[in-house]
């Protein structure tokens, strides 16, 4: 898979972590995609919408990414509308032992950012670690340009699996 069918994130891993088990997920509307491991040739990419999507109100949605139905489309004002098909609040859990951790995604809009908000916030991704109990902040995925990113958003990761917790950005 080369990234080019993907509306937002993809995730990945190297063939370097058999251990990989998906505990949940979620997508986002432009679709991301996560990778773990060392050089390029060494990604074992994986398109996130394969396990699921977290914070979506609805299973009936147009788009992979949608937050409302699409029976919704033509009943909500168009600025509502408009607002569903952000990612806000839309993540993906995985468990992995990879060493590090890659993102590709690829955002709707050239504007990265917003008058009051940074690109990291209207258009990057986060990424959590679980530490116990807590969920710890371990990246972010700060976008550089339109429409593709792609960033390493971990590494040197302690050796064994871990949770991890992706959230998609905000709204592009």
């Amino acid at each position: 898979m080369d990234g080019s069918e993907l509306g937002w994130l993809q995730a990945v891993w190297t063939s370097a972590s058999p251990g990989l088990a998906v505990i949940a997920a979620v997508a986002l509307a432009a679709v991301p995609a996560l990778v773990a491991g060392a050089a390029e040739d060494d990604l074992d990419w994986h398109d996130i919408r394969q396990f699921g999507i977290e914070g979506q109100g609805w299973p009936d949605v147009d788009q992979p990414f949608d937050r409302f139905p699409a029976r919704a489309h033509g009943v909500v004002r168009e600025p509502v509308w408009s607002l569903s098909l952000h990612t806000a609040g839309l993540c993906v859990r995985f468990v992995t032992d990879a060493p590090s951790i890659t993102a590709r995604w690829t955002v709707r809009n050239g504007r990265l950012d917003m008058d009051h908000m940074p690109a990291t916030g209207v258009s990057g991704l986060d990424l959590y670690v679980k530490d116990g109990f807590e969920w710890r902040w371990l990246g972010v995925g700060r976008p550089q340009s339109s429409p593709t990113n792609q960033k390493e958003l971990a590494g040197g990761i302690p050796e064994g699996r871990h949770q991890y917790l992706l959230y998609l950005p905000l709204y592009n």
